[in-house]
């Protein structure tokens, strides 16, 4: 079962890389741009301001099945590849090593209980379809997206249902599924009929 990914970042100028951990690829991925907009301080987000997000690769380098494994192989990428900051924009030397002290997750865990998300606005729905307008993902990334996607655990797809369960889907959403369906049934039947 895939746990999590290693992914790259590389700057298609000076050929600098960042190496990074994830179980969520395309979230982790749109948390990097969101940093960069918004003036986070750091290597890599001070080299996306400076060359431009279309400057940088992202691509995924391998999947890992343990926690374990995902650090030593984060820690071993950044190692092998030299890219702790300034040879490349990793700040540190990975593996999660900078776990929170129990104090500190008790503070985080007390700041953020019975905190509720608010519904996004109709604007920041728009800044984000928006930014994603034009990224690019390679078929190497996708063929593993997909692999990952297939190896999930009977676990993680039990959670996924219950975060959907009693959620209703709006008219309008209804109305896209329905469209779609009707489209891909079309094509089916005219591929069907070039067939027969």
């Amino acid at each position: 079962m895939v746990y999590g990914v290693i992914y790259k970042i590389t700057n298609t100028i000076n050929s600098k890389k960042y190496y990074g951990q994830t179980t969520q690829l395309l979230k982790r991925w749109s948390r990097h741009r969101a940093n960069a907009r918004n003036n986070v301080d750091g290597p890599l987000y001070n080299a996306i301001r400076l060359y431009g997000l279309d400057n940088f690769k992202f691509e995924v380098v391998c999947s890992c099945d343990t926690l374990a494994e995902l650090n030593e192989m984060e820690e071993k990428n950044i190692s092998d590849d030299n890219t702790c900051s300034p040879n490349g924009y990793n700040i540190q030397k990975g593996g999660n090593k900078h776990e929170h002290s129990e104090e500190t997750c008790e503070k985080i865990r007390k700041k953020l209980t019975g905190r509720k998300l608010q519904p996004l606005s109709q604007e920041r729905k728009e800044k984000i379809r928006n930014a994603l307008i034009g990224h690019k993902v390679s078929d190497e990334t996708k063929i593993k997206l997909r692999e990952a996607s297939l190896n999930m655990s009977d676990e993680t797809r039990e959670k996924m249902r219950q975060a959907k369960l009693g959620k209703k889907q709006s008219p309008e959403q209804i109305e896209k599924v329905r469209q779609r369906m009707l489209t891909y049934w079309a094509l089916k039947k005219s591929e069907k009929n070039i067939i027969s």
